[in-house]
């Protein structure tokens, strides 16, 4: 199942969503939900207060909040899990090397399934969850998205590495600028609209390597310290002449 099946499933009727906490690059997922939900003329009630809820339908935008650095999904979803009738994880990345992670995915309910957005996440999942009819491979939501209002050409580069845990730890460039940083899952169209006025875009950050590449800027993208970014890129990113992967034989030198 790809997520426009569940989406065509769902069509014109009204389903809750738990959103997820995160930071501006989040927001393209927001972006990209709502834009499916138009489409499908989806009603989206949104879990924003955690008050108790029920209901046929929950879509949860779990993103990079299944890993060993990131989790609090875990806890967020679980009073949920009982109380509706169906659960959908959309694309997300999941690294089962905490074991909390692992434990969630192995007692997942049977009306739950589980959307990865990479391939490494769909084989930890598979494995973890143990019934393939349940964990899907499609594509993160932020393609979903149209950012045809901010193509621009753009001048200069833009360096944007994290410096959280989940970066190499490697120097930071001079003049770095970590703009998924610069607000919140609510702020998503913060990414592209500092993204159209640059002509190329170096970093390690999910969204931002999204964001740049479908904007059409020469992209140049390093790997975090898990397989999230690298398995974005294989699978959603490879085929574009604009975007270029740099592994760890030649990130050493190349992001100084």
């Amino acid at each position: 199942m790809k997520v426009r099946d569940l989406f065509e499933r769902i069509r014109g009727t009204q389903v809750a969503v738990l959103p997820n906490p995160g930071n501006c690059g989040d927001g393209l997922i927001w972006l990209g939900l709502r834009a499916l939900c138009r489409e499908y003329e989806v009603r989206v009630v949104e879990l924003y207060d955690r008050h108790p809820a029920e209901g046929r339908v929950l879509l949860v935008p779990a993103a990079g909040n299944l890993s060993a650095h990131y989790h609090s999904m875990t806890e967020l979803l679980a009073p949920y899990l009982a109380t509706f009738d169906e659960v959908y994880i959309l694309p997300c990345s999941v690294d089962i090397r905490d074991p909390e992670v692992e434990r969630f995915l192995r007692t997942l309910p049977t009306h739950a399934h589980v959307f990865t957005r990479e391939k490494y996440s769909y084989a930890q999942a598979r494995f973890a969850v143990g019934d393939d009819a349940r964990v899907h491979l499609d594509h993160d939501l932020a393609f979903s998205f149209d950012y045809g209002r901010w193509d621009e050409r753009g001048a200069g580069t833009l360096d944007a590495f994290r410096g959280d845990v989940e970066s190499l730890g490697l120097p930071l460039p001079e003049g770095n600028l970590d703009i998924s940083t610069l607000g919140s899952s609510g702020h998503g169209e913060v990414l592209p609209r500092l993204l159209q006025h640059v002509a190329v875009v170096r970093t390690d950050r999910a969204h931002v390597m999204i964001c740049a590449a479908l904007l059409g800027k020469e992209t140049h993208v390093y790997p975090n310290d898990y397989h999230k970014v690298r398995g974005i890129y294989e699978y959603s990113l490879a085929s574009r002449a604009n975007v270029h992967f740099h592994g760890f034989d030649e990130i050493y030198g190349a992001a100084t």
